[in-house]
This record gives C-alpha cells, structure tokens and sequence, in this order.
C-alpha cells in the first residue's frame, strides 16, 4: 500500500462544538463481555503479577505502587475515560506487552485476559455469559466505552474517517462521500483487522475538509483513503470543488443531484495526522 506520510500540525483557529459520537464496533464494555468465572481467574492471576505496581485496591501509586492507576475509585483518575474509543484488542495489547513492566513474559497472554476481565469487574462493567477469547478480530470489535457512553465529540478530539479524496479550489482536500467522523485512540493510519474494517466500512454523504496534509497528496485523488486527525467544526458548510474530469469548478451544494439541505454534521473537518490510501478506487 501507497502511504502519504504527514507531520502534526496544530490548528490555531479550532472551533468548540459537541456532536453526537457513533462507532463502528459491533459490541462496547458495556454488553458484558467477560464472564464472572474469568474475572475469578483474572483477580488471582493480578494478586499474583500485578499488585505489587498498581496495588490491591488497582490504585497504583495512590497507594504506594509503582503504576498508575486502574480504576477512577478514590484516585480522580479515570483509567476507563482514558482509554475511551479504544478497542478492547489495543488495551489488551497494551497489557500484554508492557506488563509487568520490564519482565512482560513472565505472565502469559491467556492470564492477562483473565486479568483484564478481571479489570473490567473491578470497574462495574456488567459480566455477561461468554468470556474474552484470544482473538484479534473479536476483541477488535468491542469498543472501550465509559459508563454513561462515550464523552461528546469536540474539537481537537482524535478521529477518523474513510472517504473519497477530491480538491477543492482553495487549495485544500476533502473527504467525498465519507459516513462521518468517528473517535480514535491512535494517531497512526490502521493496520490489520482495523484497516480491512476500513476497506470494506461503507461510504456515507458527508463532505469531511482536511487541513495540513504533507506531502502533496495529489496522486491519490479518486483514491478510497482513511484519514486520521484533530476533530474540527463549524467550519463554512460550503465545499467547492475542482472538477477531475475536465478542470471545471464545480459548487458541491449545487451539483447534478437536487439540492438538498446540509446534514447536521456538515461543516466538520480533520487536521491531518496521517492519511492512507487504502483502495485505488472508491466505490461504495
């Protein structure tokens, strides 16, 4: 795959605004996706390589460990709101290869899901029949969700979307035909089972902008592309573009198809942090 590689960039003139958040996962941490009896096994198997650094309590150094906490309990530190939009696989991988720290092989990968069930319980997230299985795809598709739901997307928030890469006549680029922007935790273009979610995830209506993207990514126009970035809003809902087939310049709000009133989301964009081609066509 072709990447265009951009720099991060901080937008100056990012406007507040709250939108309602969606996401593409199938399942969230509040579906219960653990069972009790590997919570059970997930308490031991913490009792035994994690309580000297995050403590009984999971309060790590606010009782005198080594870590940082591992529930929002007595400690003002929301472990769960800071890994909200995560997928369950990115905080597991994060378990397992950080933890314990310097000596991360000496738990096993099955313990440290039990362990990370066990974190679950420990914070009020409701158990259900099946336990968490040892399977990239499957924990993909459970998204880190606090209780009471995700917090409203705002500005400088990070995202991303998939679309169609057009210019448009002020020199920027834009996102044809996106579904709209979602939360992300991670800044760098998706890879496996994320990116084939990307390739196959289906297109929308919505016109995302895309502000400081480096280098030029003018090979890619027509191109499917995942971008990712800084939540932008109320920005101008109108989009002019260049027209790619015989240099015209085309009003989006006034193209072929019958006008029709902006969607609640218009006027959104990204301050790109990476951009990725991701299907040299973009069909829906």
């Amino acid at each position: 795959m072709k990447r265009v590689t951009v720099f991060i960039a901080m937008v100056a003139f990012i406007l507040f605004a709250s939108v309602p958040q969606i996401f593409a996962q199938d399942r969230t941490i509040l579906d219960g996706v653990y069972s009790e009896s590997q919570a059970e096994r997930g308490k031991k198997a913490y009792e035994a390589g994690c309580l000297p650094c995050h403590g009984a309590g999971l309060t790590g150094f606010f009782e005198g460990g080594q870590a940082p906490p591992l529930t929002f309990a007595g400690t003002g530190y929301d472990f769960i709101r800071g890994w909200e939009a995560a997928t369950v696989h990115e905080l597991f991988v994060k378990v397992r290869d950080t933890m314990p720290k310097e000596s991360a092989e000496t738990v096993d990968e099955i313990s440290k899901l039990d362990i990370l069930a066990y974190i679950l319980q420990f914070n009020k997230f409701p158990a259900g029949d099946a336990e968490l299985m040892l399977d990239t795809k499957a924990l993909s598709a459970i998204m880190v969700v606090p209780e009471g739901g995700l917090s409203p997307l705002a500005a400088g928030h990070l995202v991303k979307t998939v679309g169609c890469l057009e210019e448009a006549v002020d020199k920027n680029w834009v996102l044809t035909k996106s579904p709209g922007v979602i939360r992300t935790k991670s800044p760098m273009a998706s890879e496996g089972i994320a990116l084939e979610a990307a390739v196959t995830e289906s297109l929308g209506d919505q016109t995302i902008r895309l502000f400081d993207v480096w280098p030029n990514p003018e090979a890619h126009k027509g191109h499917r592309m995942e971008a990712k970035g800084l939540f932008m809003s109320g920005l101008n809902d109108r989009v002019t573009l260049m027209s790619s087939a015989d240099g015209r310049v085309t009003d989006e709000a006034e193209s072929e198809a019958p006008h029709e009133e902006m969607s609640d989301t218009a006027g959104q964009g990204i301050n790109v942090l990476s951009l990725e081609m991701i299907a040299e066509t973009c069909s829906s």
